[in-house]
C-alpha cells in the first residue's frame, strides 16, 4: 500500500468526522480538502529534502514523531510542524489548497496543523521498517515516492508555484486516452486479400515446362563426323588411267 493510501485510511470513519468538525467542514468538504492536501504536503516535503537546513528539520521532526498515532487524537492535537520544514512555501500551498477546495485559508491552515503530525508518524513508521531514520533512508524514500504523490493529486490541482523536485511534475498528468480495438471486420477483410493475391499469382504465372533430358556423353562426341559408305560387294571399277598403266 503507498504511503498516501495509508494515511487517508487513518483519516475515515470517527477520525474524519472529527477532523471536519474541528476546522468548521463539513465531512464531505474534509474528504476533498484531505484528497488533495495528502499528496501536495508529501510532494512539498520532498523538495525540502533538497536543503541541507530543512533536511534537518525534517529528520528532528520525524524523530519526535517516531511511534506516536496522532490519528487517534486528531479533532484536538495540533502543532504547526510543517511550518518550520516548508518555510515560506507553507502560506503558498495554503493558498493553493483553498483556491482548489473552496475552503477558506484558515480552515486549511487548521487542517494542515492537524494533518502535519499525522503524515510524519507515517514516514516515520515506513523509515523504520525499511533502513531507519536516517538521511539518506528519508532521500531514497522521497527518490522512490515522488511519482506515486504526482499521481496521487486530483485532477486539477497543480503545485507549479512550489519549488519542483527536479524530474518530477509538479502536477496530476492528464489520462492517456485507451488505445481503441481494431474493427472487426478488419482481420477477414485481410485474410480474404491475402487470398486473392495468392490466387492472381498462381493463375497469372506460365506453368513450369520440364527442361528436356541432357544428351548421351558419347552421341553428341560423333554427331559431326561423316560417316562412310555402306560396302556393296562388288569390285571397284578401274579408271582410264589406272588401265593405261
Amino acid at each position: 500500500m503507498s504511503i498516501v493510501d495509508a494515511i487517508q485510511n487513518q483519516l475515515s470513519g470517527d477520525a474524519l468526522a472529527e477532523l471536519g468538525a474541528a476546522v468548521g467542514v463539513s465531512e464531505d468538504a474534509a474528504r476533498r480538502a484531505i484528497g488533495a492536501a495528502v499528496p501536495a504536503v508529501l510532494s512539498s516535503l520532498s523538495n525540502a529534502t533538497l536543503d541541507g537546513d530543512r533536511l534537518n528539520k525534517l529528520m528532528d521532526a520525524l524523530r519526535d514523531f517516531e511511534g506516536t498515532a496522532p490519528a487517534e487524537d486528531i479533532g484536538g492535537a495540533k502543532a504547526d510542524v510543517l511550518g518550520s520544514i516548508l518555510g515560506p512555501n507553507l502560506p503558498t500551498l495554503i493558498e493553493l489548497l483553498a483556491r482548489f477546495t473552496g475552503l477558506s485559508a484558515s480552515a486549511i491552515g487548521g487542517l494542515l496543523e492537524r494533518l502535519g503530525p499525522v503524515i510524519l508518524a507515517a514516514i516515520a513508521a515506513r523509515l523504520r521498517g525499511t533502513g531507519g531514520l536516517t538521511p539518506a533512508n528519508l532521500t531514497s524514500f522521497f527518490t522512490a515516492e515522488k511519482g506515486e504523490f504526482t499521481r496521487s493529486l486530483p485532477g486539477g490541482l497543480s503545485l507549479a508555484d512550489l519549488p519542483s523536485i527536479p524530474g518530477v511534475p509538479t502536477a496530476a498528468p492528464a489520462p492517456r486516452p485507451a488505445p481503441s480495438d481494431p474493427p472487426s471486420w478488419l482481420a477477414p477483410a485481410l485474410i480474404a486479400g491475402l487470398l486473392a493475391l495468392a490466387a492472381f499469382y498462381y493463375i497469372k504465372l506460365p506453368p513450369e515446362r520440364p527442361a528436356p533430358p541432357p544428351k548421351p556423353a558419347d552421341a553428341s562426341e560423333h554427331d559431326d563426323a561423316p560417316i562412310p559408305p555402306a560396302p556393296t560387294g562388288e569390285a571397284p571399277v578401274a579408271t582410264p588411267a589406272q588401265i593405261g598403266d
